[in-house]
């Protein structure tokens, strides 16, 4: 099986858990986490959303040591730690500045409002307003 085909079906299995009833076991749930940071990231938000079947904190382990900021977000939030929770996206917010700083030095910009238009709809723009909407989301 490709890794391509195996991905498909671990995207998946919220489908077939929904279709099929079967008990998934903390220690399920959490394996399937560690194989969606592994090889699905943007899949695990989704999957901690519409599942109940977890350990928070085993999760959010997982999250944190694969470095996957929005799930271990939403894991922080639902444990009631939004301090830390606030905390982890600030420091996520650092990392983005840096990288929009290192885009904007590599093109050599000039202050022409045409190049100000092209910056801001660089990718790592979006993603730091994403992250200060999360911001003002947690006060």
């Amino acid at each position: 099986m490709s890794t391509e085909a195996y991905v498909e079906t671990l995207s998946n299995l919220p489908k077939i858990v929904q279709n099929y009833p079967i008990v998934l076991t903390d220690q399920m749930a959490e394996l399937y986490i560690e194989l969606l940071c592994r090889y699905e990231r943007k899949s695990v938000l989704r999957f901690l959303e519409t599942s109940e079947s977890y350990r928070v904190e085993r999760c959010l382990y997982i999250c944190q040591e694969y470095a996957v900021i929005d799930a271990a977000n939403f894991l922080l939030e639902r444990a009631g730690d939004i301090g830390s929770a606030l905390l982890l996206v600030i420091s996520s917010l650092n990392e983005k500045f840096i990288l929009l700083d290192t885009v904007v030095e590599s093109e050599h910009c000039d202050m022409a409002p045409e190049h100000f238009k092209a910056i801001l709809s660089k990718k790592e723009v979006t993603d730091i307003l994403e992250i200060l909407r999360t911001c003002i989301g947690l006060c």
